[in-house]
């Protein structure tokens, strides 16, 4: 049935008048019901067409799509950024602020270490935060301006060394050193030639300093207190630091270079951090958390 009824119109299609719309609508008393729409939508454009007029088309929408929302991701590294603070840690808020002064809309995920560097390796996301320069890393990534400052040393149990200090890595070649696999230093001590046994978060690497079994362990200061109090609140005494750090780094925002148009949205990022540090937000938020003025970018 629905042959003949196709078959029909072509062959009216052909012998009508090519304008005379009245003939080939005849056709359609024919029809059984259930074809009358999608006929009748063919009738209107193969007349148009024979008449010479061009079939009308949907008009693409004049208003601008909604604005592009950024992933960022991070991990656990209190108190820098940690799921369980508010707004997430300071060093989040500050990215939060400095995207919405830079008209930025920006969404914070948290995952494990290695697979924020691989997501910005790949381009699967724009940035991860709150991380420092290396070599490695500057082959796949731009880096902001500095949003705070680590100052790392090396944590040691009182109960094997009653003390401990160093003016350069390569004295601490005798030490068995704890490490976190990815982070930052770990190119370097490659380099120096030191011995690392390295571990898949801090936790798992403060609990090898903990029982003994490596003798050094390199940690952000304030992150390696905030363990110690949270793992072993009894045993906090235990513990102590070196008097040399092993470096002050810039902590920043690192964007992919395999994401679409980061040079100018790391831009944006960027004029937006230097309008909160200058209009005073950026203060506020360290004061807010408690975060002592040497961490900062600015003194307070």
């Amino acid at each position: 049935m629905r042959l003949k009824i196709y078959s029909s119109l072509v062959n009216l299609s052909v012998n009508m008048n090519m304008c005379n719309r009245e003939g080939m609508y005849n056709l359609l008393k024919t029809v059984s019901r259930c074809h009358l729409l999608s006929i009748a939508l063919l009738i209107n454009i193969t007349v148009s067409v024979a008449c010479g007029q061009t079939p009308s088309l949907p008009k693409a929408s004049s208003q601008l799509s909604a604005p592009l929302e950024l992933t960022i991701m991070t991990g656990e590294w209190s108190p820098f950024v940690a799921s369980e603070l508010p707004e997430f840690g300071f060093t989040s808020e500050i990215i939060k602020e400095a995207s919405l002064a830079a008209g930025l809309k920006v969404s914070i995920h948290f995952a494990p270490w290695p697979r924020c560097e691989a997501a910005v390796k790949h381009g699967k996301v724009f940035a991860s935060f709150p991380y420092s320069a290396n070599d490695s890393r500057d082959e796949f990534a731009f880096f902001s301006q500095p949003i705070a400052i680590s100052r790392s040393v090396f944590f040691y149990s009182k109960k094997k060394m009653a003390n401990f200090n160093f003016s350069k890595l390569d004295e601490l070649k005798p030490y068995l050193i704890g490490g976190v696999r990815g982070y930052y230093y770990e190119p370097l001590f490659k380099k120096i030639g030191l011995s690392v046994d390295y571990s898949d978060s801090e936790d798992d690497a403060l609990k090898k300093l903990f029982f003994g079994r490596v003798a050094l362990l390199p940690l952000n200061e304030l992150v390696g207190w905030e363990m110690i109090r949270k793992l072993y609140p009894e045993q906090s005494e235990n513990f102590s630091t070196s008097n040399t750090a092993i470096d002050d780094n810039n902590l920043n925002l690192m964007v992919s270079r395999n994401f679409p148009n980061s040079v100018a949205l790391l831009r944006q990022f960027n004029e937006g951090l230097t309008t909160i540090i200058d209009n005073g937000v950026y203060k506020r938020i360290m004061e807010k958390h408690k975060i002592p003025s040497v961490v900062g970018i600015i003194d307070y």
